[in-house]
């Protein structure tokens, strides 16, 4: 078996898309079944405003 390398680095703004479709996965997995599936659809059209929020959050520390 083979180690595994990985470099951790703070977020840029670039990395908003990646982080906004990571957190509407694990939320959908999560709580499918839970929460009807109409609040997920609603997520699903806001993602643009999602991401300008999380690079928002990102470039302000």
């Amino acid at each position: 078996m083979s180690a595994m390398s990985f470099i951790i680095r703070a977020a840029t703004p670039e990395d908003a898309p990646a982080l906004v479709s990571v957190h509407n996965t694990c939320w959908r997995e999560t709580y499918v079944g839970a929460m009807p599936s109409s609040v997920f659809d609603e997520w699903a059209a806001a993602v643009h405003a999602s991401i300008d929020g999380r690079r928002w959050q990102i470039e302000r520390g």
